[in-house]
């Protein structure tokens, strides 16, 4: 079970606490993005003709895609995981009150 789930399934969670963790997570996950393959252009030419390299790391820019990502994911749940929420709190909070 993923911990989303498990936070929707917590008796009395707030929803909000458990889509923020959400995201948290899974901006976590990005930060361990490895980078792929440097690339060396030569972009333009030093002061003394020679060509000057600018070097591009794909790794910002998987980054960026994987926060946007993690983003839509986040705004998708936030905003149509109320139904699996509400069923989740009610089967998590009625076996919590059978037990007492």
């Amino acid at each position: 079970m993923r911990r989303h789930d498990r936070c929707f399934g917590t008796c009395d969670q707030a929803k909000a606490v458990c889509d923020q963790m959400f995201l948290a997570c899974m901006k976590q996950h990005c930060e361990t993005v490895r980078p792929s393959i440097t690339t060396a252009c030569p972009t333009r030419r030093n002061a003394f003709g020679l060509p000057h390299f600018q070097h591009h790391s794909k790794k910002s820019k998987e980054k960026k895609e994987c926060l946007s990502t993690a983003q839509m994911y986040y705004t998708g749940t936030h905003t149509l995981g109320c139904p699996a929420f509400e069923a989740s709190q009610k089967e998590a909070c009625s076996c919590v009150k059978d037990e007492l």
